[in-house]
């Protein structure tokens, strides 16, 4: 009988089923928006579609990493 490992079952499961990812940070940090950064690659490697959208200076940190990114401006309450 052949052994077959959970992790490999996960991997093929998630190479079979490839998503549309769109982060929204809220990000007035760097050091919170760069957890996503690495989260989005994380993605990518995988093989999914990963966007941003958002306002403020640290969006154009995903434009430079190479994120396709859309701006959605802050409304303040």
């Amino acid at each position: 009988m052949k052994a077959f490992s959970l992790s490999a079952t996960i991997n093929l499961s998630i190479k079979l089923t490839m998503s549309k990812i769109l982060f929204i940070p809220y990000a007035p940090q760097l050091g919170t928006f760069y957890g996503l950064i690495d989260i989005a690659h994380f993605f990518k490697r995988l093989g999914h579609s990963v966007y941003f959208a958002g306002d403020g200076k640290f969006i154009e940190i995903a434009e430079n990493e190479g994120f396709p990114c859309s701006r959605l401006p802050e409304i303040p309450f």
